[in-house]
């Protein structure tokens, strides 16, 4: 990266062989609004390795892009013992969906980080989400508004009392020096 910027936002997807077209999509609409006076580094999560042309197809999007840079990061074996929840509220959510929660061990070296569900077109700079303090939060993102349109049904299946703070969790904010002290609390 060419910038002389300190900011770099680290952005993260995730993704696996099934969904790599919108991921593409998503990935691509980023990089048309990423300021040119800011630096990028674009984190791929995926279940297992790219093929050639999928790399390819990545690298294309950044040739020209200086202040961009895409990492690779294989993490489906990370998780391929653990038991995911399969029914309840939480029935037909893929492994992938669960790849955010390795963010805070795979990303070193950022105090936060933006992770993006790979089904979403960005139509503007997401670094005004980026640079929100959230020193004090594990996490940010912003109401769910299509929730509301279930409201009733989904809070009996979650088992809560209203969705006034359900969160979208296909845009979160999350702050990776306070996961910090969590795992290093859990380690003792």
């Amino acid at each position: 990266m060419s910038n002389n910027t300190e900011l770099v936002i680290p952005v993260a997807f995730a993704t696996d062989t099934n969904y790599i077209v919108p991921t593409i999509v998503a990935v691509k609409s980023l990089i048309d609004h990423c300021s040119n006076s800011l630096n990028y580094i674009l984190y791929l999560l995926t279940e297992e390795e790219l093929n050639k042309r999928t790399l390819k197809i990545f690298r294309s999007l950044i040739k020209e892009k200086h202040n961009i840079k895409i990492v690779y990061l294989t993490v489906g074996k990370l998780i391929e013992n653990v038991q995911l929840c399969t029914n309840g509220p939480t029935k037909g959510i893929s492994k992938v969906t669960y790849y955010r929660f390795l963010l805070p061990e795979l990303i070193t070296g950022f105090d936060k980080v933006l992770y993006l569900d790979t089904d979403i077109i960005i139509r503007k700079d997401i670094s005004s989400i980026f640079v929100t303090n959230i020193d004090e939060y594990y996490v940010a993102g912003v109401h769910d508004i299509v929730g509301y349109q279930i409201e009733e049904e989904r809070c009996k299946e979650l088992n809560i009392n209203s969705l006034d703070s359900y969160v979208n969790a296909g845009v979160l904010l999350l702050n990776l020096k306070k996961s910090e002290k969590i795992k290093r609390t859990l380690n003792y």
